[in-house]
């Protein structure tokens, strides 16, 4: 399964620089707005999306044919691509982290264990998204599900908006914070196995 990694890492490299140039613009605009949870969460879930981007080198290669003939489990392949995603994600909430040290430093109001739990959020948020999205790619390809995706990005976001101007969006207090972040690595490990479960179950009745 190691191996599995490693070629899909050596394969996102090209597509890694892009990221990474991406990533500077989001991080300039964290340094010149006050507010850079926004822009860290984006840092977050792009490099948590780009697991995605190894399906498409995949299916341009007939790598998803090839695999079948060496002896590799589909099992491997799948926990592959989730041990990759998991990797990157924790990537980008390390990248969030810094920048977010960073910035609270440049500007007088570092607080680096409110930074901390901001990027645990983030990261936890993109783990469950990921839990969400790579079934959906085993199941329609990434190509179909590209409309899919954008649906589970834009429910929760104009869902948030409309409670927003509606003023019914519920007080969180600090008590309730506390509890979500102990449940959370619960949540986090219970999503990934149910996403990895179906994830396997849809590629071993495919046939490639």
């Amino acid at each position: 399964m190691k191996g599995l990694v490693l070629k899909d890492l050596y394969n996102l490299r090209k597509y890694g620089k892009t990221i990474l140039l991406i990533s500077a613009f989001y991080v300039m605009l964290t340094f010149m707005m006050e507010n850079a949870t926004m822009f860290a969460g984006m840092i977050v879930v792009m490099f948590a999306i780009t697991s995605v981007t190894s399906f498409a080198y995949d299916s341009q290669s007939g790598w998803e044919t090839y695999v079948l003939s060496i002896p590799v489990s589909r099992k491997d392949v799948v926990l592959s691509k989730y041990v990759l995603a998991l990797l990157l994600a924790v990537a980008g909430s390390l990248l969030a982290m810094l920048v977010g040290w960073l910035n609270g430093i440049i500007k007088n109001t570092s607080n680096f264990s409110e930074v901390l739990i901001t990027s645990y959020m983030l990261f936890a948020v993109a783990v469950v998204f990921l839990s969400i999205l790579l079934p959906l790619v085993y199941k329609f390809g990434v190509e179909r599900s590209r409309v899919i995706i954008l649906a589970v990005f834009a429910i929760p976001i104009a869902a948030g908006f409309v409670l927003g101007q509606t003023g019914t969006v519920p007080e969180i207090n600090e008590q309730t914070i506390n509890r979500i972040l102990l449940l959370s690595p619960l949540a986090i490990v219970v999503c990934s196995i149910v996403s990895f479960m179906t994830s396997h179950a849809i590629y071993r009745k495919q046939e490639v």
